[in-house]
């Protein structure tokens, strides 16, 4: 993948991701690629809300997310 892009309202937000350089060696052991740790599910949330927030106003995300709670 090398981008992703958010389209709203007329404006497209897009993240280019830094390219891999690529070689013929299918297979090096000095390059170490980190992995991060999986986030925990309110840090998910909180990431999604910064997203959605992004697109719609704070005010809009808050009146579903009480709409959504049981």
């Amino acid at each position: 993948m090398k981008y992703i892009e958010f389209k709203s309202e007329g404006y497209t937000y897009r993240y280019d991701f830094e390219p891999t350089p690529s070689t013929d060696e299918t297979f090096n052991p000095n390059i170490i690629i980190p992995v991060e740790s999986r986030s925990s599910a309110s840090e998910s949330l909180d990431i999604c809300l910064d997203l959605l927030s992004c697109i719609f106003s704070k005010e809009e995300v808050r009146k579903a997310v009480k709409e959504m709670k049981c």
